[in-house]
């Protein structure tokens, strides 16, 4: 199996999400997991012995840098991912979602951004604005797992 975590926030929103990371592993030991990130939050993560493969997606605050963007969805898609979780539903990461084409997506189920977003998934998880780690657990309890963990 194999499964590509989305979080394009900053650096500690990334840091955050690595108890979420290890609930993935523990649960799916023989899985492989990958993580795209932006570019700038590879480092926090690329270390993590459990984690396969740290992609970082080029951004600039307010462009698209679509030149630099396809060539790497391009890659992820021929990774043939089994599930896609977006930890943060922000339009980007729902569409990089869709179009990575995970036999199962997972994502929040955010009120706004484009319309089309919801299309994007095949599972949502209702957003709750707890502590931020718990958010990112929060956010995997429809693959139903967690209770089972130790």
């Amino acid at each position: 199996m194999k499964i590509l975590a989305i979080k394009f926030k900053q650096l500690g929103d990334v840091a955050i999400m690595v108890p979420a990371l290890r609930a993935l592993r523990e649960h799916w030991p023989e899985a492989e997991i990958h993580v795209l990130v932006e570019e700038s939050a590879v480092p926090i993560l690329q270390h993590l012995p459990w984690i396969q493969k740290v992609w970082g997606l080029p951004r600039k605050r307010g462009s698209s840098l679509i030149k630099s963007t396809l060539p790497l969805i391009s890659q992820l898609r021929r990774e043939w991912y089994d599930r896609s979780v977006d930890f943060v539903g922000y339009d980007r990461g729902a569409i990089i979602s869709a179009i990575i084409a995970a036999k199962i997506r997972l994502g929040l189920h955010a009120p706004k951004g484009f319309f089309g977003r919801r299309l994007c998934y095949s599972q949502t998880a209702v957003e709750k604005t707890t502590n931020l780690v718990r958010c990112d657990l929060h956010t995997i309890e429809p693959w139903e797992f967690l209770s089972r963990l130790p």
